[in-house]
């Protein structure tokens, strides 16, 4: 490969890698955080549309690796 080639085909890698480090970049500002002082489930619960709920006593949940099925238990953890 002669001199004229290698010199376009570097600039156009690092101009596709500085893209690619752009993108990464500006997708992880996508993803908000929760406050460190939120109240509720898991931080994981809050930003995945709530696959948990609470009601007194109950914690109600969707399993996600049974096709979505909804079991229950006592805030102990027992009675599932």
């Amino acid at each position: 490969m002669s001199k004229k080639a290698i010199i376009p085909i570097a600039i156009i890698m690092i101009l596709a890698l500085g893209l690619l480090i752009f993108f990464v970049l500006q997708r992880n500002k996508d993803i908000k955080q929760n406050p460190e002082d939120t109240i509720g489930n898991t931080g994981g619960n809050l930003n995945n549309g709530g696959y948990f709920c609470e009601n007194d006593t109950t914690i109600f949940f969707a399993n996600a690796y049974d096709e979505g099925s909804l079991y229950k238990m006592d805030k102990d953890f027992s009675n599932i």
